[in-house]
């Protein structure tokens, strides 16, 4: 899940940058220290290694069998230490990139459904009761042509009287078994199918880990999908998620060819412009998922980073020869493990760069700091819900407007004046949180010290 900590920005003296350093889950320290620790250890033993291969060997020899190659190897980790931390760079940007553009975009979908949500509860309408009761239409035409047969004093043979009564009673009979829906099964329906299409999408999402969304049985189990909508999905594996958005648009068209629900052209022009963006984004993060990050570049920095490593590495141990021969002794003593640290140091910022830098680069692996793929359908799944059904029907009604303004205005008008007086800083508020809740005064020696702390520090 994603991990929240202490924003490291504040009052110096609070130290709020060490409190980000003490974060263990979900930090670098938590799944780089075994690597970490395992390099360095591989270090310090190349280098016992190292010095005792040279045992027994004069200072000259030594030297001359090393010079070379330690000027080498320092040139070359002078080189290329610059362009190192610029490939890095480019490589996390790259990643970071990625990772939050697959954040937006999941954002667009959560905020796409509830914004849909909200029309469906305001555009949706219920069916007037007089549509519950069956048309008169067709007697009302039977009965107006008998009207004018008499009057006209039109003599109307037999036959034609008969295929006029007949054509009416069909007329009638057949806007009667129209079947009258219920605008709320309506609703739910509709917002069902978002979060379904949402639900299909996160199941295909996660990288070696099944989510509760993964199988259809358990999408059927938590109740996005009926029985017959699960039969077509076994059926038909790819593009799972589009299926919802035709039956979405099919039931709007059918509505309003059926004149219920107050559906328009209108409302399914409105409808379809979210529909669009919710299934395109959809289709994004589909496409985040299956094509990765080429493997070539992936290759080429990770190659780069150990290979410099591994240059800092016979660099320290040459090093530690020099300084033998400067201070002409020859053993295997404590003072070598400084040569360890440079070594430590590197390593630690260059392969906890990359790590981390990898770690952004696919958003849809199962790691400590991981997006909540799962809480996201479950939360807008709610929010959604929530919308349609309690939220609308406690909804302002047209009888309440009037007292309901008068209760509020009142209050408005004493609050925009004290907004006018005081407009930037409420001292009140930032002296002491608790009487200001609780609606009393700060004590003057509170605003006080706010005031003063402010104009000394900016916090």
């Amino acid at each position: 899940m994603t991990k929240l900590y202490t924003d490291p920005f504040g009052p110096p003296w609070r130290l709020q940058w060490l409190r980000l350093l003490f974060n263990w889950g979900g930090s670098i320290f938590q799944f780089f220290w075994i690597e970490w620790l395992v390099a360095t250890t591989l270090c310090f033993a190349y280098i016992l290694i190292w010095y005792s291969m040279w045992d027994g060997k004069t200072f000259e020899e030594i030297s001359d069998s090393t010079q070379a190659f330690l000027s080498a190897v320092n040139y070359i980790t002078s080189r290329f230490q610059a362009a190192l931390s610029l490939m890095l760079g480019f490589y996390t940007s790259t990643h970071y990139g990625r990772w939050w553009k697959v954040r937006d975009i999941e954002g667009v979908v959560i905020g796409r459904i509830n914004d849909l949500a909200v029309q469906i509860a305001g555009f949706i309408r219920d069916n007037p009761p007089s549509n519950n009761a069956p048309p008169l239409e067709g007697q009302a035409k039977n009965a107006s042509i008998k009207e004018d047969l008499e009057e006209d004093q039109v003599d109307v043979d037999d036959a034609v009287e008969n295929f006029i009564t007949d054509d009416a009673n069909n007329e009638q009979t057949s806007k009667s078994t129209t079947t009258i829906v219920d605008a709320n099964d309506v609703r739910l329906t509709l917002v069902r199918w978002l979060n379904l299409a949402h639900a299909l999408t996160v199941g295909e999402l996660y990288e070696k880990k099944p989510n509760e969304f993964t199988s259809l049985k358990h999408i059927r189990d938590f109740g996005l999908l009926t029985d017959l909508e699960y039969d077509y999905m076994d059926r038909f594996p790819r593009s799972r998620y589009a299926a919802p958005f035709v039956w979405f648009l099919d039931l709007l068209h059918d509505l309003k060819d059926k004149g219920q629900c107050g559906v328009s052209f209108d409302t399914i022009i409105v409808f379809s412009s979210n529909i669009t963006k919710i299934r395109g984004s959809l289709a994004d993060l589909s496409m985040y998922r299956n094509v990765p990050v080429p493997l070539s570049y992936r290759q080429l920095v990770n190659f780069t980073v150990r290979a410099y490593l591994l240059i800092v590495a016979v660099a320290g141990g040459l090093s530690a020869f020099e300084h033998d021969r400067a201070s002409e002794t020859f053993e295997i003593s404590s003072s070598m493990c400084w040569v360890v640290l440079p070594f430590f140091f590197e390593y630690f910022i260059f392969v906890g760069w990359l790590t981390v830098s990898d770690a952004l680069g696919n958003p849809f692996r199962n790691w400590a700091d991981e997006f909540e793929w799962e809480n996201y359908v479950r939360s807008v799944a709610l929010s959604s819900n929530l919308f349609v059904t309690e939220t609308r029907n406690n909804s302002m009604k047209l009888e309440k407007l009037k007292a309901s303004t008068a209760s509020v205005q009142q209050k408005k008008e004493e609050i925009f004046d004290e907004w006018e007086t005081n407009p930037v800083i409420d001292y009140n508020m930032e002296a002491g949180y608790k009487e200001f809740r609780d609606g009393s005064t700060a004590s003057k020696r509170g605003r006080g010290i706010v005031k003063m702390r402010k104009a000394v520090t900016g916090y």
